[in-house]
């Protein structure tokens, strides 16, 4: 007993160690037993009565150029599309936070709610008295007004980002062209950073770094100094980096009015007006007036409405009715949302919770998620070498049993075989499991008009690899989507929500009996319970392995008895 614990405990030692290139491994362990499964069938088709070399390595090199050349076409496919919806929401999530989101969907129920407690209708007498006040001051288009914000940060929000982003490397790029040398760095080291330096001198006790740039600016003439810098290649290049950083801090203010910022954002906004139409009523140059307008106060905004979208006489009266009451819900709402106990608690526990920047996070994802082909790569070219020489691998390795390493062989490598098959079958069968949720939710989002839907459904196939409980959280964050989404709401949010239910339902009694059958033979309500104990010991892994990790002990290890399935499904084959 001693010794096998020993054994083991040092095998979970060095896992832990090695936890860094986890993904890496797994990836390769699973790429190898799909390629193997693969060709060993094919082999025992082809040559059922000796093992033919030359055929098996080459339908592994065969194998290992489809693969990564699939592994392209759909990234080539879907990766663009991607990384834009990621960007989009990273730009939409700066210019609203969560507090925000949270009181716009909150204003669609608490504003009538307030409305209809404070009005009984429009004979109540208080009605008609702030309705009559409220036509006195002619201000229209109040929804319009309240909603414009809204348009500006879904459609602008993303594209300044990027735009930003493009203009900035282009003009860092450029003036890393110029150069020290260039006039623009004389200019700028002349007028701005010798002043700055002979105001230092004067001032403070120059840092060791800067004491000799200092010392020149308090005795020399600007440009003997400045030839002393060009001499220095370590105080050039700090120089040049503050004179880059400058240069693009002055640039930044004027590219929101620069020609080439309308020309773009007028295309962009065309694209997303083709899109959804019914969310962005205006056209380019409407919605650019009314912009303008808006910062100049509602009164203003009113009058460009109005402009734009001319009333008939017959419908005057509604249309201004229609405001007053817009007016007064929002009013209403805003009352509640400052002064109600509730209201109070949700604002500080979104403030205090979700304060923190959001679109970083949502850049660092994509940073991480560009990470993972470098990864898949590694993983796929070491599943290639092992598979091209996979016979003479198992054989050299079967050779432990002959040295002083027997005793862990014996104990480790069989329940190793044993538990990485289940996980490799498990995982494969999940894993088409996920692949059809998520073809059936991109489907149904693309059709209900839910934005983010190449996002959406890639995140439910990551999620759907998570038994159970991975398509019940796909669930809540898709109708979290379509509920805060720009233009969706409450009954987006249901349509979204059922529609996945429906996915739900066809891959509980269409989907897992016949691809997964009785591979994992746990309840769900098992699963439910150990996947939180999982994640804390051992993070998204955890939550990975859990299921087949766990059928794994119930049945072989607290049962004594076989793997569920195992009649039915043969170890990849090798020769």
């Amino acid at each position: 007993m001693a010794q096998r614990l020993a054994i083991w405990g040092g095998f979970f030692v060095l896992l832990r160690l090695t936890r860094d290139f986890f993904f890496i491994g797994f990836m390769t362990f699973l790429f190898s037993y799909l390629a193997l499964t693969i060709i060993g069938r094919a082999m025992s088709r082809l040559s059922p009565d000796r093992d033919r070399p030359v055929v098996r390595k080459l339908m592994t090199v065969a194998l290992f150029l489809l693969a990564p050349l699939g592994l392209l076409v759909v990234g080539s496919i879907v990766g663009p599309r991607l990384i834009a919806e990621v960007q989009h929401l990273a730009g939409w999530v700066t210019d609203v936070s969560p507090t925000t989101a949270t009181a716009g969907v909150l204003e669609q129920w608490i504003g009538p709610m307030e409305f209809r407690r404070a009005y009984h209708g429009p004979e109540d007498p208080k009605y008609r008295e702030d309705f009559a006040e409220f036509q006195k001051k002619g201000v229209g288009g109040v929804q319009a007004y309240n909603d414009f914000p809204s348009i500006e940060a879904w459609v602008e929000g993303q594209f300044r980002k990027k735009f930003q982003q493009a203009e900035v490397e282009r003009l860092r790029l450029e003036l890393q062209r110029e150069g020290t040398s260039s006039q623009s760095f004389t200019n700028w080291f002349l007028s701005k950073k010798y002043p700055a330096l002979q105001e230092q001198a004067r001032r403070v006790k120059p840092a060791a770094e800067d004491a000799l740039l200092v010392r020149a600016a308090a005795g020399e003439p600007a440009e003997v100094a400045l030839k002393g810098v060009r001499q220095s290649p370590t105080q050039l290049a700090g120089l040049q980096a503050e004179w880059i950083q400058y240069a693009v801090d002055q640039a930044l203010p004027g590219l929101w009015r620069s020609p080439e910022y309308h020309k773009q954002l007028h295309e962009t906004y065309d694209t997303m007006r083709l899109r959804r139409p019914s969310a962005i009523p205006y056209t380019f140059e409407q919605y650019q007036t009314l912009q303008r307008a808006r910062a100049q106060g509602p009164a203003a905004f009113s009058q460009a409405f109005d402009a734009i979208q001319p009333k008939a006489s017959e419908s005057i009266a509604g249309a201004i009715q229609g405001d007053f009451e817009a007016a007064r819900k929002h009013e209403l709402f805003q009352r509640w949302w400052t002064t109600n106990a509730f209201a109070g608690f949700l604002r500080d526990q979104l403030e205090n919770r979700l304060s923190g920047p959001i679109g970083e996070w949502l850049r660092k994802a994509l940073s991480a998620f560009v990470d993972v082909p470098i990864d898949i790569g590694t993983a796929l070219l070491l599943s290639f070498f092992i598979c091209i020489d996979f016979p003479n691998l198992r054989a050299g390795f079967r050779g432990l049993r002959e040295t002083w390493l027997r005793s862990v062989f014996d104990e480790i490598v069989p329940a190793l075989a044993d538990l990485g098959r289940l996980v490799a079958r498990a995982l494969i069968a999940q894993g088409l499991i996920a692949l059809c949720n998520a073809t059936m939710v991109f489907v149904a989002l693309t059709m209900l008009g839910v934005e983010h839907e190449v996002l959406l459904a890639t995140m439910t196939f990551v999620l759907c690899l998570i038994p159970t409980l991975g398509a019940c959280i796909a669930l809540v964050v898709i109708s979290l989507f379509a509920l805060l989404q720009f233009g969706g709401g409450v009954s987006l949010a249901l349509k979204a929500a059922g529609a996945v239910t429906v996915v739900l339902i066809i891959e509980s009694f269409v989907l897992s009996p016949r691809i997964l059958g009785k591979m994992m033979e746990l309840h769900p309500v098992l699963i439910v319970a150990l996947l939180p104990v999982a994640q804390y010991f051992f993070g998204i892994w955890g939550l990975i392995l859990a299921a087949p990790v766990s059928v794994y002990v119930i049945n072989v290890i607290i049962f004594n008895r076989g793997l569920p399935g195992e009649h039915a499904h043969a170890p990849p084959a090798a020769g």
